[in-house]
């Protein structure tokens, strides 16, 4: 067994191990856990099991493939928590924009508008005023503003315990 260089990753190329063993190697690390086999390697390149075991081991494949999968599953995780902060940035957006919206409508004001002629323009908004809502509807305006704010603080949508008719908790 060949020890592995500290200056690079263990799944890059190492020193002293020659052209075709490392593409050998690359053979065996880059299909994934699932259909990484020594026994597929050697059919792919026509080698023996024996001589691709062999070099499996003096060259630590089964350690540097786990070390690689791990950096990929690590990559994987940055790229969906970048995506998921760029998604929460996008909602937080638009929510805001909608609120406000929301905000001019109860209150009855002026909203700016951009006409077809790229224009931007002022326009009234009517009132709305709470006696000219059901009940229902006050109820779900009131469901849908505590689950907007829960969910802005970073909480989840509903109160633990809350749980609506029908629904069942596991």
């Amino acid at each position: 067994m060949r020890p592995l260089a500290a200056d690079r990753d263990p799944w890059e190329r190492q020193p002293g191990e020659g052209r075709v063993a490392y593409a050998r190697f690359t053979l065996y690390r880059d299909p994934g856990p699932a259909e990484r086999s020594l026994a597929k390697v050697a059919k792919q390149v026509g080698r023996s099991r024996a001589m691709i075991e062999r070099l499996s081991v003096r060259w630590q494949w089964v350690f540097r493939a786990e070390q690689y999968d791990a950096h990929q599953e690590r990559l994987r995780q940055e790229t969906l928590r970048r995506e998921q902060e760029e998604m929460l940035r996008r909602h937080a957006a638009v929510a805001a924009l909608a609120i406000q919206k929301v905000i001019l409508r109860l209150r009855g004001a002026r909203d700016r508008i951009v006409t077809p002629e790229g224009q931007q323009q002022e326009v009234p908004v009517a009132a709305l005023h709470p006696d000219h809502l059901d009940a229902q509807d006050l109820a779900r305006l009131a469901d849908v503003a505590v689950k907007i704010e829960r969910l802005a603080r970073g909480l989840p949508d509903r109160a633990r315990g809350d749980h609506r008719e029908g629904e069942r908790t596991s």
